[in-house]
């Protein structure tokens, strides 16, 4: 309940708050899960090379930089 009356009084507007949380979800379920979730299958397999590895990771990095972008526009 603290939590929620502190971002009532710092912060107002509650379509920020919406749009952050919303960009954050959106990013892990589109960048983060699915790279991590072939990653393990291979995994599981032994058919883990490590240009896969690289390939998933700079996904992930895309990612995360998409979802930085936001707070600079």
């Amino acid at each position: 309940m603290t939590i929620g009356i502190l971002f009532a009084i710092l912060m107002p507007s509650i379509g920020n708050i919406i749009r952050f949380s919303g960009a954050l979800c959106g990013a892990v379920v589109v960048f983060v899960l699915p790279p991590m979730a072939y990653l393990a299958s291979k995994r599981k397999e032994g058919k883990l090379t490590v240009l896969n590895v690289s390939a998933h990771i700079g996904i992930i990095c895309i990612g995360v930089i998409n979802f930085g972008a936001q707070f600079f526009v």
